[in-house]
């Protein structure tokens, strides 16, 4: 190929300069071209006629080079183990598992790591995980009608390949349960009942749940959640202010101290234990105002420290919100952990600012009940129906952190305890706000914005 060419360059690439090269025994020999044909060759312009290629058979062709088709062990039974190299595997129905496993003294498997997996009759498919696509890196899972075919590496010695069958049934009710988990903002019990009552889950009857949705009429999200956020509150804020403890839904907790209580930033916590002059009782109180009585001295959970009467102490970390929590002192420059008390009032005991206690009703469905049990530990209520105490016309309009707290006396003697959250305003086309949030400004000093809002999509 170098018949034209005078001079030869030979170019070495990716070497290091520091290196000297050394060329031995190159040759170049001459090259002849092959000579011309005693008949014409086929010329440029002529048409050359290829056959069409054949159509693709309707059964794989050749198989690969192992036959033997090893099958899954039946579910719940002892493992299959398998060499490394060529292997045929049959589709299973059930969850058939592939993996590499290490058998220690007693025979049981460890070290077990998933490499590949067939369930539904499906093709094999390599695992998640770095294990086993690192293992089977540059393998495929050839498929064919008899199973999958691959090659499989070999082990480190000591580690062997297992098959491996797993048993599992998904009931009707579970089996509604994921598709309302998956297509609803969460699934509701009297939904998932809804559902059950149809009869047995299938794709139709899955495939009629969706289409049913689309025809349902779009209602917003945003105003859903809007109607029933409930974020505790205790100062104003730009995008809202809380409510009064007199009106309807207020909250009331029966907990001394919640998470605003506890080592924030913008406000510092001080706590601090009185002893009555009898010795009978212990006032609690944070930043200087009371928050309730005990009989006896709080003890911390996990350290014998002592606390000091009428010494404050800070408090640090936030108090865990719901009743028998958890709450933290800092004593000699260490957190202790101590049980958040209820709160309690006694007739012969310190009390509240009686200008700041209104009189609550019975814990009554729809007047004054338990609200978020679960997660509060049965320490928190709402007063469903509002009060008409005289006492709440002197209680402020706005609660500030710095605010003298408000109680509530139930009839049975118990206490709870005012516990700001946000106030829900009803600001939409049909019944907008008057004022545009001119109120809510003035009453908080500016710290909360007018409600006005520029147009969206959404409304």
């Amino acid at each position: 190929e170098l018949a034209g060419c005078n001079d030869i360059y030979l170019y070495i690439h990716e070497v290091d300069k520091a290196l000297d090269i050394t060329v031995d025994d190159l040759q170049i020999e001459l090259y002849s071209t092959i000579a011309p044909t005693a008949e014409p060759t086929i010329a440029a312009t002529e048409e050359v006629i290829i056959d069409d290629t054949e159509q693709p058979t309707d059964t794989p062709t050749s198989r690969p080079t192992v036959v033997d088709v090893t099958s899954c062990p039946i579910e719940l039974s002892e493992s299959v183990e398998l060499s490394s190299g060529p292997v045929m595997l049959e589709k299973s129905s059930a969850l058939c598992v592939l993996t590499k496993a290490a058998a220690d003294e007693l025979g049981d498997l460890t070290s077990i790591a998933p490499v590949a997996l067939s369930y539904d009759n499906g093709d094999w498919e390599i695992a998640a995980g770095d294990y086993a696509t690192q293992l089977l890196q540059g393998e495929t899972f050839g498929s064919y009608n008899i199973g999958s075919h691959i090659t499989l590496p070999p082990l480190p010695n000591g580690e062997s390949y297992y098959l491996t069958s797993y048993f599992h049934s998904v009931s009707d009710t579970d089996k509604y349960a994921r598709l309302l988990e998956a297509g609803t903002f969460g699934t509701t019990k009297a939904e998932l009942d809804a559902l059950i009552a149809r009869g047995s889950y299938t794709h139709e009857a899955a495939k009629a749940w969706v289409v049913g949705q689309f025809n349902k009429t779009a209602t917003s999200h945003r105003e859903f959640f809007r109607t029933r956020v409930n974020q505790r509150l205790p100062h104003p804020a730009r995008i809202a202010r809380s409510g009064h403890p007199c009106s309807k839904g207020s909250r009331w907790r029966s907990y001394m101290f919640s998470q605003f209580d506890g080592d924030i930033s913008w406000h510092p916590h001080t706590f601090e234990a009185r002893q009555s002059n009898d010795g009978k009782y212990i006032t609690i109180r944070l930043n200087n105002q009371i928050r309730g009585v005990v009989k006896k001295m709080l003890e911390p959970r996990y350290s014998d420290v002592v606390v000091q009467f009428n010494t404050e102490y800070e408090m640090c970390r936030r108090p865990e919100p719901h009743y028998a929590g958890r709450y933290w002192l800092r004593i000699d420059g260490d957190c202790h952990e101590f049980v958040n008390p209820q709160i309690k009032f006694y007739h012969d005991s310190a009390q509240p600012d009686a200008s700041q206690v209104i009189s609550l009703p019975n814990i009554t469905s729809g007047v004054l009940e338990h609200i978020d049990m679960a997660n509060t530990r049965g320490g928190e209520y709402i007063l469903l129906s509002g009060s008409d105490d005289p006492e709440c016309f002197s209680l402020n309009d706005v609660s500030e952190e710095t605010d003298i707290p408000t109680f509530g006396r139930l009839p049975d003697g118990s206490w709870l305890m005012y516990d700001p959250r946000i106030k829900l305003e009803e600001n939409t086309d049909a019944d907008p706000i008057e004022d545009g949030g001119g109120l809510a400004r003035s009453l908080t000093g500016d710290a909360t914005a007018c409600a006005n809002a520029p147009r969206t999509f959404f409304e």
